[in-house]
């Protein structure tokens, strides 16, 4: 597996939030006065696409004020795919 930590320095995710933020639709409010901007699709895209390749996403930390640390797996391209991976045919099906 080949691990890729990505760390900003944004606003970071409340609590609150942080369990519903790979939703579909979901868009953390910032404050009271600052407007929710995008669709509420982008980390629910971003984790569809990485367990499609047999990977997984997650939010590693993240604190109000401090930013975020997002983190993902993947497997390595050499890598075989398991038994239950491999098509029919490849296992005498």
């Amino acid at each position: 597996m080949v691990l890729v930590q990505l760390y900003d320095e944004g606003e970071g995710i409340q609590p609150s939030w942080q369990q519903k933020i790979f939703d579909k639709f979901v868009r953390a409010q910032r404050s009271l006065t600052t407007p929710v901007r995008g669709s509420g699709l982008g980390l629910y895209i971003c984790r569809r696409y990485i367990e499609a390749m047999r990977g997984r996403l997650w939010l590693q930390h993240s604190v109000p004020g401090e930013g975020s640390t997002f983190s993902f797996y993947l497997p390595r391209i050499d890598a075989p795919p398991t038994k239950s991976e491999r098509a029919p045919e490849e296992i005498g099906l």
